[in-house]
């Protein structure tokens, strides 16, 4: 299942903000596996100037965690 995340999170990263990005997903370990935190690293923001990433950033971090509810960290 943590594979699986991974892969769909930089795959949505990648998409929706155009920078790369290495994910790692940690699970519980209570009915279902849910998810208990992404950790997120940020490996190339692509053409955005130095003033830009921290907003990206903090996008990355908001909408990940809306979307895969689960604290969300970049490292």
């Amino acid at each position: 299942l943590e594979d699986e995340d991974e892969t769909a999170i930089v795959a949505y990263i990648e998409e929706s903000f155009g920078v790369e990005a290495a994910v790692s997903v940690e699970r519980g370990i209570s009915d279902g596996f849910p998810r208990e935190k992404i950790r997120i690293k940020i490996t190339d923001f692509g053409i955005c100037e130095q003033e830009e990433r921290i907003y990206i950033m903090t996008r990355i971090r908001e909408e990940v965690t809306d979307r895969f509810g689960c604290d969300t960290e970049i490292i």
